[in-house]
């Protein structure tokens, strides 16, 4: 049993006979007495989220909570099969739990999930993902198009992403990150020069601003 002043971000409490993520953590006010404590918490078994304060001394239970590797093998109705790496148990966790991460689901990747007393509550998605261009209208200078995925989500990129390149995606907000240069330096055995994509350092001034 903790606090409510001891909570993490990021922690996992159980608040209400349900089990929350923590996702945003701030304290007011002065002295121990007199502090309120606002949390932002995800259920982990129906993604809702919530906002509230509470007193600091308010009591939280800590379940125990670990994160383990998983496979992705195939979706069976409204939920989808991860297998256990090390005994190949297989979990289900609902479309609704997954929400729309589930458009960067791939079968036999490798992911990890979250277990509270042993149940799988939660996929973990990396913070980016590399994803191919399979569809891009041609673009003009300095302004933003729209372009489909391997994966069918569409997103904004620069006018020099083509069709066949790779780009890195945020999995909270689906944005773009930058283009997957495809060209390196090429070296020159006569005179040691080599060349570049100008269009990736017009892609690190846009990261830059």
């Amino acid at each position: 049993m903790i606090q409510a002043t001891d909570v993490q971000k990021k922690s996992i409490v159980q608040w209400k006979d349900q089990y929350w993520t923590v996702l945003e953590k701030s304290v007011s006010g002065s002295g121990h007495a007199g502090q309120n404590v606002f949390l932002k918490l995800k259920n982990l078994d129906t993604s809702e989220v919530v906002e509230n304060n509470f007193k600091s001394d308010e009591p939280f239970e800590e379940p125990e909570s670990k994160k383990l590797k998983l496979e992705y093998s195939y979706k069976d109705g409204d939920s989808y099969v991860f297998i256990d790496q090390e005994n190949y148990e297989q979990h289900p966790v609902s479309e609704e739990v997954i929400g729309e991460q589930k458009v960067f689901l791939k079968e036999n990747e490798i992911i990890d999930g979250l277990f509270v007393e042993d149940t799988l509550k939660s996929i973990e998605f990396p913070e980016t993902v590399q994803l191919k261009v399979t569809s891009s209208p041609e673009g003009v200078k300095d302004t933003d198009k729209e372009v489909t995925l391997e994966n069918d989500l569409t997103v904004l990129v620069p006018h020099f992403v083509q069709e066949g390149e790779s780009v890195i995606i945020r999995t909270d907000d689906f944005s773009y990150v930058e283009r997957v240069s495809t060209k390196h330096f090429e070296n020159n055995a006569v005179s040691g020069t080599g060349k570049h994509d100008e269009d990736d350092d017009e892609d690190k001034d846009k990261k830059k601003g």
